[in-house]
């Protein structure tokens, strides 16, 4: 998932709560279509967390499309090793970050 594609599905989050924002017009609909929203604090909590929920549900997913030991189709080498190994690091950071226990 890229960036664009990141900041679409947290538009869409925000878009299901329009109730809790206003844009302002005063007359000027090209201003209604280009305005940004106003959002409070709860609605962007809201938002930033069904993101990332969305998020941990694509990397269950990826790790569920690794190679499991014993597939005879798909041998494991030490290039997967690393790769797996690499995304355990990477997620011990964020596993930290959240616990509040990061170096």
């Amino acid at each position: 998932m890229n960036r664009l594609e990141l900041l679409g599905t947290a538009w869409l989050h925000v878009c299901r709560r329009n109730d809790e924002f206003e844009t302002p017009t005063h007359g000027d609909e090209t201003m209604a279509k280009n305005a940004k929203p106003n959002i409070n604090a709860e609605a962007a909590y809201e938002n930033a967390h069904l993101v990332a929920q969305d998020l941990v549900t694509r990397i269950g997913e990826l790790l569920f499309d690794l190679p499991a030991p014993g597939n005879d189709e798909h041998l494991i080498n030490w290039g997967h090793v690393g790769d797996l190994s690499e995304i355990n690091s990477r997620l011990s950071v964020v596993i930290a970050f959240m616990n509040r226990t990061e170096k």
